[in-house]
């Protein structure tokens, strides 16, 4: 499942010590959305109808603008998926034709788009690529440009991929992901269980083909 294991890499990396800031900032933008307790003094369940009317779909989907960007940024560090389906190609063409990367490429060859290495391309993604730092997504930040000032090449972020071949599920995929990151945090505070976790990450190898095991220590959120 690709949204959980994107939501998982997130919460992944907002809990580890050099992410503080962008689990309070996205915990500001969660209380501000979703502006009361969803648990008593008593660690019982309340404002159940507030909370169903605030996550409304609607809601969630035109909202939660920084929740995305932190997603955004969890599927670009591990993407999903690593790699596309098939391509064939129709005609013979030269990719980065008088380069040293030139490449000749035959009608009927098939060839996959590799997500994992668009999304660490220092050229559109700085020396810092292996960063979480989910303001690239922000157009008012600094991090929203390629390192040469220019805007970044329109597939450098591709998890969904693009054009005529994009995912079908992928706004239905985002606002899933929205929502489930939003009520995991407003119900819970969240701490890494293994110590190491906070201060070292351990990618999701995608060849593995099994969902990474995190583990956290829960407790009900009461602000």
């Amino acid at each position: 499942n690709t949204t959980q294991i994107s939501v998982n890499n997130l919460l992944k990396y907002i809990h580890m010590d050099q992410y503080k800031d962008v689990k309070e900032n996205l915990l500001a933008e969660i209380d501000e959305l979703i502006p009361f307790n969803i648990w008593d003094s008593k660690h019982n369940l309340i404002n159940q109808d507030k909370l169903l009317e605030a996550c409304d779909y609607e809601k969630v989907y035109e909202s939660f603008d920084y929740t995305m960007m932190c997603f955004k940024e969890s599927m670009r560090l591990e993407a999903p998926i690593g790699f596309s389906t098939a391509h064939t190609v129709t005609q013979d063409v030269v990719l980065a034709k008088g380069t040293k990367k030139e490449l000749k490429v035959n009608a009927g060859q098939e060839i996959h788009i590799m997500m994992s290495s668009l999304h660490h391309d220092p050229a559109q993604w700085g020396a810092r690529h292996n960063e979480f730092i989910p303001e690239r997504f922000d157009p008012d930040s600094e991090h929203f440009k390629a390192p040469n000032g220019k805007s970044r090449h329109p597939y450098a972020y591709a998890p969904f991929f693009g054009g005529h071949r994009v995912c079908l599920g992928k706004t239905f995929a985002e606002v899933v992901a929205k929502k489930l990151i939003t009520t995991i945090l407003k119900f819970y505070t969240l701490e890494h269980a293994n110590e190491s976790m906070k201060t070292e990450t351990h990618e999701y190898e995608i060849f593995q083909m099994k969902l990474p095991e995190i583990h956290y220590k829960f407790s009900k959120r009461i602000v």
